[in-house]
């Protein structure tokens, strides 16, 4: 909703104020102060410094850093829930509409008119004299002509894949002795939002398992393997100022380096996944952005999966890993907006250790491995990233 809202300036509580016993004032001439202007900026504006014209309640980023010229348009991200049988990918239709009249304000010109005592209105229509003052009938012609409806300004419409990852429980893991390691893997082209490169994989550091957050995963049969990576020639540079948003909130991120491939693979012996039906994810080392707000105290996840059971409690600590869905070796992404982000945790004060599972045997795309799991290492929310 993009609105100027004027109001009448209380010395007493040093507010501006916009209601009056729960009744908004809209008395043009008396209001001497603005409580909230969002409206979307002309192109080119300036006058951010300005409090005639600087926008009040909301705040526009500059084009560029230092240009003193605030954008002139709005980015809002929102959470969409998606149908667990929706196939990808989906349109998006976005409708920006303009209302000429609030109904706030035809009730406040007939309320006005009638505690006023306000005189019935002089000019004589085809029926007669109105009978009824001029708020009064304005308030009759709003209710006759459809209440003034919002009328479309513009449309637009994309295609939108669905980013259908679950949460993920990862844990540290050594080879299991007596067993086939993973074998390193040369050459491996990776392309993801943030730029291509070549990776060498080097070792298996972790198993991650579909967790309960807030519901049972989608896909409890998908694990994914953490691969620790080596760029072989220059890396994609970083990517800055993210605004990342999970179940968690929405932080400001930094990705600094690729540092990590999470595959695809089964356990038990099964063939792996198909490529074409679960995204590989390459992560990326993160941090807060300067200056952004950090990752709050106290914060803590319980949650479970098939190694944590029943469901425990996490300390998440600090945020370790942005990971993207990634083209690999020139095969598609099936999801290319799907991301993680992977928290650093602990069990919570009272909750139990990792129960150690032993000879996990692994099949991925990339190679196999047979696998023990030694502690909890990260939780991986889905997120979305604005662009």
């Amino acid at each position: 909703m993009y609105e100027a809202k004027q109001g009448v300036w209380n010395a007493a509580t040093g507010a501006c104020e916009t209601e009056d016993a729960g009744h908004e004032l809209f008395h043009f001439v008396l209001n001497d102060c603005i409580a909230l202007d969002n409206r979307i900026l002309p192109k080119g504006f300036t006058g951010a410094g300005d409090l005639q014209t600087a926008p009040v309640g909301s705040v526009y980023p500059e084009t560029a850093p230092g240009s003193g010229v605030l954008a002139h348009w709005d980015a809002t991200t929102y959470m969409i829930p998606v149908p667990p049988a929706a196939v990808a990918p989906i349109a998006v239709t976005a409708t920006l509409r303009y209302q000429t009249a609030s109904k706030e304000y035809i009730d406040f010109l007939r309320d006005e008119a009638v505690t006023r005592g306000f005189a019935d209105d002089c000019i004589e229509r085809t029926a007669g004299l109105p009978g009824t003052s001029r708020g009064e009938l304005m308030h009759d012609l709003w209710a006759a002509y459809d209440r003034s409806p919002p009328v479309d300004m513009a449309q637009a419409s994309a295609s939108a894949a669905i980013t259908s990852v679950d949460p993920m429980l990862c844990y540290k893991s050594n080879p299991a002795k007596r067993a086939a390691s993973f074998l390193p893997v040369s050459g491996i082209s990776l392309a993801d939002r943030f730029g291509t490169t070549t990776v060498d994989a080097a070792k298996a550091k972790a198993l991650c398992e579909p967790a309960t957050i807030a519901a049972a995963p989608e896909d409890a049969a998908t694990r994914l393997l953490a691969l620790t990576i080596k760029t072989v020639g220059d890396a994609p540079p970083a990517a800055t100022g993210l605004t990342v948003t999970d179940a968690l909130g929405t932080l400001t991120l930094d990705a600094t380096k690729p540092e990590r491939l999470l595959v695809p693979t089964a356990l038990g012996g099964l063939p792996p996944p198909s490529t074409t039906t679960v995204d590989t994810f390459a992560c990326w080392k993160a941090k807060t952005s300067r200056d952004a707000p950090k990752l709050p105290k106290g914060l803590q996840v319980t949650t479970a999966g098939v190694l944590t059971t029943p469901a425990k409690t996490y300390d998440v600590t600090a945020v370790q890993r942005l990971c993207v869905a990634a083209e690999r070796d020139g095969t598609p992404r099936k999801n290319p907006g799907a991301a993680l982000v992977c928290y650093r945790t602990k069990p919570a004060k009272g909750a139990p250790k990792h129960v150690p599972a032993s000879a996990l045997a692994t099949t991925s795309n990339l190679g196999s491995a047979t696998l023990d799991t030694t502690a909890d290492e990260t939780l991986c929310l889905p997120a979305t990233i604005a662009p």
